[in-house]
């Protein structure tokens, strides 16, 4: 039986998938992913997508938990994901659903190892957090820890850390927001957490770094 291979394509911009991840999707018969992540394939000049089938994966992952199973016994199946897709994720769907034993996953570069290390911060000791869909005690969090980075969505913002963080009283810690990463209309801006309550930024899903130096 094959192993499904669980792709991180990077970032977003091409010249950060690695050898590893183009050498799997050669191999695959089968790719499944998001529409704008198997657009993204089309800049690779290795692939030929016209001797591939390609799945989108939209609305309930049960349809493509039943694709995948149709296929993979037979042909051989990639489903990719932007940066890793062992941080919040489509590798945890995927262990729960086919087991670890049928999967080969190849790692990725996240937009996180991305914008640490565009802002030139070491990331070792930095807690790491989301609250794209999800509850987090970002105060607790930012008075415990030097480093926390949050991942984003439209309602919890990086304009809703900032206000989060204001009213608790931390008003002058540093944040550094990027949106956009590795794509042409990047933009990544740090400034305290009291002036991003007036700075717009190109998208809400953004990724934060917040940087408690007084903790």
């Amino acid at each position: 039986m094959n192993k499904i291979f669980v792709v991180g394509l990077g970032p977003g911009n091409m010249k950060y998938i690695t050898p590893a991840a183009v050498e799997a999707l050669e191999k695959s018969s089968v790719i499944a992913g998001g529409r704008r992540n198997l657009e993204s394939l089309e800049e690779i000049s290795e692939l030929d997508l016209s001797r591939k089938e390609l799945f989108e994966i939209t609305g309930p992952l049960e349809n493509t938990r039943t694709f995948i199973e149709s296929k993979y016994e037979n042909e051989t199946v990639s489903v990719i994901a932007s940066g890793d897709p062992g941080f919040y994720g489509i590798l945890a769907y995927m262990k729960r659903t086919f087991g670890r034993e049928n999967l080969s996953v190849i790692p990725g570069i996240s937009a996180i190892q991305y914008l640490f290390a565009k802002i030139g911060m070491v990331w070792h000791d930095a807690r790491l957090g989301s609250i794209h869909g999800r509850d987090e005690d970002i105060i607790a969090a930012v008075r415990a820890n030097e480093i926390c980075l949050f991942l984003t969505d439209r309602n919890n913002s990086y304009r809703f850390i900032a206000e989060t963080l204001c009213s608790a009283g931390l008003k002058d810690v540093k944040m550094y927001v990027g949106s956009n990463l590795s794509y042409e209309n990047e933009e990544i801006i740090e400034d305290s957490a009291e002036n991003f309550l007036n700075i717009e930024t190109d998208s809400n899903l953004a990724i934060v770094v917040v940087e408690n130096e007084h903790r």
